[in-house]
């Protein structure tokens, strides 16, 4: 079910967190909803921040660079491997559409260069690549170059193929109704990040790894 729809029906959901359901919990359910991220580490922008301003995640599972673009993750990258994680998401890519603008290319580079110098020193962890989200309609005024959005999502897709790495999406969970309103327009509130570590959850498989 798409929150979309979730939220249409009225329904607050049945609080059951299990695989494959995205579901309304309780402040009680969120420990066991962290758990699945004890062998995890998520690096990226102010956005991977975002979730560690909801409170979902700690700086235990999230590591960040604020407004930053691909050619300057190289820091954090090295860090978030010597954790050895055995699951690595990047969110990456909002920032890089103004920066890299029509060179395509010199995205991917640097993209793949942070993913084989993570390999270099955790060559076991599954890579996984979140997909751009759009930055919400109303403050497109200050993003011009979201039109950009499809294009280097469809290369952060082609990294994926050729780095062996799985392409992960949650665009349809970032509804108006979970913006933060911090004047951006490219961050989400509490309930989309409880939303979203669901379906990063499942996509992630996470479920799997649990005893």
């Amino acid at each position: 079910e798409s929150i979309r729809d979730f939220l249409a029906s009225g329904q607050k959901g049945d609080g059951i967190l299990s695989p494959g359901k995205v579901s309304s919990l309780a402040e009680s359910q969120l420990p066991a909803l962290r758990s699945l991220y004890s062998d995890t580490i998520i690096l990226g922008n102010s956005r991977a921040r975002s979730i560690l301003d909801s409170g979902l995640l700690t700086q235990n599972e999230v590591l960040f660079k604020w407004a930053a673009h691909v050619d300057e993750m190289m820091d954090v990258t090295v860090q978030a491997a010597n954790l050895h994680r055995g699951k690595t998401l990047f969110i990456m890519g909002v920032n890089d559409l103004g920066y890299y603008c029509a060179n395509t290319e010199g995205f991917k580079r640097d993209y793949i260069a942070l993913i084989d110098a993570y390999r270099a020193i955790n060559p076991d962890s599954e890579i996984y690549l979140q997909e751009i989200i759009p930055i919400n309609e109303a403050y497109r005024f200050r993003w011009k170059n979201m039109d950009r959005v499809t294009a280097y999502n469809e290369i952060i897709r082609e990294i994926c193929e050729e780095k062996d790495c799985t392409f992960v999406t949650s665009v349809r969970y970032a509804l108006p109704e979970f913006l933060r309103d911090d004047g951006t327009g490219a961050h989400y509130n509490r309930q989309y990040h409880i939303y979203w570590a669901q379906t990063m959850a499942n996509q992630m498989q996470l479920w799997e790894d649990q005893p």
